[in-house]
């Protein structure tokens, strides 16, 4: 269910808005890069901290979903006045 509502909200406004999901997506590969870069992970990382990682990659912008974001992010990718309420995600 979480899934689909970052499949059917915006998460970035910019050149015509990106799903949420498709900005969670491109975040979880430099997770990945990083977590797999001998350069920046060490030897014997521990497996739940990168469970962690990979985890907290996914959610850091579920505060995104709140409508009123939303309205602010859609009202942009039209070109349109933002909405007088505004809110941080």
């Amino acid at each position: 269910m979480l899934i689909e509502k970052f499949k059917s909200n915006l998460g970035k406004s910019a050149h015509g808005g990106q799903t949420l999901y498709g900005h969670l997506m491109d975040c979880l590969k430099i997770a990945c890069r990083i977590l797999t870069d001998r350069r920046l992970m060490p030897d014997g990382y521990p497996k739940q901290k990168r469970d962690q990682l990979l985890f907290g990659t996914f959610i850091h912008d579920i505060g995104k979903l709140d409508s009123d974001f939303q309205a602010m992010l859609k009202a942009a990718c039209n070109g349109q006045p933002l909405p007088s309420r505004r809110v941080k995600h």
